[in-house]
């Protein structure tokens, strides 16, 4: 098992962050919430590799009861320097790296980042790592494999802390699942088809993939972005947002746009209640759509005309990124707060859980923690992102990473 530095190239974001915008709670209560996050709306710790909206919540694996952070949290002070919150070398102290209170929890730190520890094992040759999720116990991944000599689509699952891994679900011989669309619902994995645009989905604990929607059926166009909850599985594609009965049946337009426009850049279900849909359209438009009303004229709002990448819920508030930072809007209505500056590129996918929220990028992968500054955690290029209360988990050399918060 090798071990992974992160580039020294770091300190310049880290400077750019700290000078940036807090989320304060001040800001948060603008939003409609508290300091605490809200509660998210499933139990089952499930996620989503892509940039959807309830399975943030899920990806860290809480259950309503878990509004603590962990131990390893920083401390209210969320102090950058050397005064106000401690009297330490963030650049090499692992109890305070890159900020007061955060601790690498048993990882180096270097040039103000802890260092990342690989936890999956490399299978064969073809082994890859995409999108990620996670429970309370396991880290899932889409990866390939090769079934009667051609490349196909696996599911793996492995121990969180690390070890040896196994396929929980193997797509038909030479089908390949879309590499960020990876959703954890109720103990049920679910996931797109790359090139056919058809649905997928398998058991966490193993056993036979189940055709939610099949490709000679489906409506789908490319770029397709999933999310799953209260019995139907949300597709948005390039035109339109399709709900499909679990636990599988024929797809219905509940929302259909101008095709040939840019994909859309997130797909997120109402966390609590399941009545509205929202999603980014052209990239730069959130839409918010009634799904019990399937009339396209009438069950859509849009809520923000600012908006270049993913989006997400949990229980009080959407999220989304725009160059003016990390927005946030309850999903009771209101007006947009500012909740920090978004340095470096655009999102390409975008987590919340209790303690903050958390995006990638181009540029790496950034937390900003309710009442902290943002906090450069990965500074280079990745693919996958999923949260608990503990670790930031990701994707890169084929290989499942993860970084403490």
């Amino acid at each position: 098992m090798r071990s992974f530095r992160p580039l020294r190239s770091c300190l310049p974001a880290l400077a750019l962050l700290t000078a940036g915008f807090l989320i304060g709670p001040a800001a948060l209560s603008a939003c409609g919430g508290d300091s605490s996050g809200g509660t998210p709306g499933n139990d089952d710790g499930g996620g989503n590799g892509g940039d959807s909206g309830h399975d943030a919540w899920a990806d860290g694996g809480l259950d309503g009861s878990q509004s603590e952070p962990p131990d390893g949290a920083r401390d209210a002070g969320g102090d950058t320097g050397t005064g106000g919150g401690c009297q330490a070398d963030i650049q090499n102290d692992s109890k305070n790296c890159g900020a007061c209170g955060h601790d690498c929890l048993g990882a180096k730190c270097t040039a103000a980042a802890c260092e990342p520890q690989r936890i999956s094992d490399a299978v064969g040759p073809t082994a890859s790592a995409d999108a990620v999720v996670v429970d309370d116990t396991s880290v899932y991944w889409l990866s390939l494999t090769t079934v009667s000599g051609k490349t196909t689509s696996v599911v793996r699952a492995g121990p969180k802390g690390g070890g040896t891994s196994r396929i929980v679900g193997t797509a038909d011989a030479g089908e390949r699942w879309f590499y960020t669309d990876l959703v954890l619902f109720n103990g049920t994995l679910y996931t797109g088809i790359e090139d056919a645009f058809g649905l997928r989905s398998v058991p966490a604990a193993g056993g036979a993939v189940t055709h939610v929607l099949d490709a000679a059926s489906s409506p789908l166009s490319p770029y397709h972005f999933i999310d799953v909850g209260f019995g139907y599985f949300y597709v948005a594609d390039a035109c339109s947002i399709f709900d499909v009965p679990l636990p599988k049946g024929a797809a219905g337009s509940i929302q259909r746009g101008t095709c040939g426009a840019q994909n859309q850049g997130g797909l997120a279900i109402d966390a609590t209640t399941g009545a509205h849909v929202y999603m980014t359209f052209d990239r730069n438009t959130i839409w918010k759509v009634t799904t019990a009303n399937t009339d396209p004229n009438t069950n859509t709002q849009i809520i923000q005309a600012s908006n270049d990448g993913p989006l997400v819920t949990d229980a009080t508030r959407v999220y989304w990124t725009s160059p003016a930072g990390v927005q946030a809007m309850p999903i009771s209505g209101g007006s947009a707060t500012i909740l920090a500056a978004r340095p470096g590129k655009p999102a390409q996918q975008m987590r919340v859980d209790a303690q903050g929220v958390y995006w990638r990028a181009e540029s790496g992968i950034v937390e900003a923690q309710f009442g902290k500054a943002p906090l450069v955690l990965y500074p280079s290029v990745s693919s996958g992102l999923a949260v608990d209360r503990s670790y930031v988990y990701y994707t890169t050399n084929g290989a499942v990473w993860r970084i403490a918060k």
